[in-house]
């Protein structure tokens, strides 16, 4: 339930726009302005509108503005979408305060230590751990299921199934089909997660410092990235989805380290 939620925040981001398209009108200053959300995870100038925080310097700063000065007020249509924003960043802070008391336990102690260098927010390590705990399902005995095949050069290769199996359950789970000069990729499993930790790169991993995630597992990652870019081993999707399986990668090790060894 509480993920479901989560995923209907996209719907704040839809009415913002909406509603700073009315504002270039009614309140142009405004529109132009960037609309943070404070520590309690609410917009000022969104409480503003509706009455929910009577600030002295917003009001002034409306009533000496360019559109009310010539009697343009703002519209019952800009209110209504103030509501509905400031009603689903209500539904968000009320969602992650219960994803916070779920997760206090000491059983997720070691799962969230070892999400620490990925930096995520709490809706990010709720949907991981949904999907990774507990950590003992993807070994035997305590230890990972490694493999040897062979190869068409009558060499050996190491597969580590149980990395596969934890990637799979990330939706990292893929199988190519060759049809003629064309490759197709098709993917399985969890589009949502495949997609959150896609985003997660591209926003965190991929820009250059100091944008960059600036932990241990930001830098390792950023210099796969980068070798990527300078090899030209990969490039635009192709490339961040590698990255993406690295990332999982590593946190298949660190979750090993700190639950099992």
């Amino acid at each position: 339930m509480f993920y479901k939620q989560i995923l209907r925040m996209g719907g704040k981001l839809f009415l913002g726009n909406h509603l700073r398209q009315r504002f270039a009108l009614e309140y142009p200053k405004a529109a132009a302005q960037t609309w943070q959300t404070n520590d309690h995870g609410m917009t000022p100038i969104i409480e503003w509108l509706i009455g929910k925080n009577h600030h002295g310097r917003r009001v002034n700063h409306y009533n000496n503005s360019v559109a009310n000065s010539l009697g343009i007020d703002i519209s019952e249509y800009s209110l209504d979408h103030g509501y509905a924003i400031h009603h689903i960043e209500q539904r968000r802070r009320d969602t992650e305060r219960m994803l916070d008391e779920a997760m206090d336990q000491e059983c997720f102690i070691p799962y969230l230590q070892a999400f620490k260098g990925f930096r995520w927010g709490i809706g990010m390590e709720a949907l991981t751990l949904m999907k990774v705990y507990p950590f003992e399902k993807f070994l035997v005995d305590g230890f990972p299921v490694v493999e040897w095949i062979e190869t068409k050069n009558n060499g050996r290769q190491k597969r580590n199934r149980s990395l596969q199996h934890f990637q799979s359950y990330l939706g990292l789970s893929r199988q190519v089909e060759q049809s003629g000069d064309k490759e197709n990729i098709r993917w399985f499993n969890s589009k949502m997660m495949r997609s959150h930790y896609y985003i997660w790169c591209l926003s965190s991993i991929c820009p250059k410092p100091p944008k960059r995630l600036n932990t241990e597992i930001g830098k390792k990652l950023g210099k796969k990235w980068d070798n990527f870019k300078d090899a030209k081993q990969a490039k635009g999707k192709d490339a961040i989805m590698r990255l993406t399986f690295y990332a999982t990668r590593l946190l298949f090790q660190q979750l090993k380290d700190n639950i099992c060894f």
